[in-house]
């Protein structure tokens, strides 16, 4: 349906696969996972569709529902390029409990993240603080793009090339020696 560069392609493969609209998430859920504990929506907020500016923060609105009490419970996400590899990963400091037969909205904005312009996805993992046993993992909602447009008009990377690699590392200090 498509031709021309391979990352251009990729990205609309990637946007028609997990842009699931009806929010079903399960063919995205690991097998054997979200029996008990389960991601029913997650979101990327963007004024832009799938779509944000290099410097913007990443916000996500997600959606879980239970069917026991559990409390300590926290979630990560892990953002990949299109390429399949993790360019980065958090898990929430902050922990929250969920009722039996109960719906839990929340926000989460990530800040400063850098990511250089390109394609992105994202995994998300539902678990007890501290604990590596996943209640529930989605692979590849949302995903989106970074565009070179800045939201700092100062700063521009119109120019940058993927062989540069996925964070831009804004802040630096270079000391001159005479």
């Amino acid at each position: 349906r498509e031709l021309g560069e391979v990352d251009k392609i990729a990205n609309t493969y990637l946007t028609e696969q997990f842009s699931n609209k009806d929010n079903d998430l399960s063919q995205l859920r690991l097998p054997g996972m979200g029996k008990e504990i389960f991601f029913s929506d997650i979101q990327l907020c963007s004024d832009n569709s799938s779509s944000l500016m290099f410097g913007e923060d990443i916000t996500f609105e997600l959606t879980i529902q239970s069917r026991i009490n559990m409390e300590n419970l926290s979630f990560g996400v892990s953002i990949f390029n299109n390429t399949g590899s993790c360019v980065g990963s958090l898990t929430t400091d902050n922990t929250f409990l969920i009722k039996a037969s109960e719906k839990l909205s929340m926000s989460l904005k990530m800040l400063n993240t850098n990511l250089a312009p390109g394609s992105y996805y994202t995994s998300f993992g539902l678990s007890q603080k501290n604990s590596h046993a996943l209640f529930d993992a989605i692979v590849g909602k949302p995903n989106f793009q970074i565009l070179p447009l800045s939201v700092d008009k100062l700063q521009s990377i119109s120019n940058w090339q993927r062989e540069w690699g996925n964070i831009y590392f804004r802040e630096s200090e270079l000391v001159i020696y005479k």
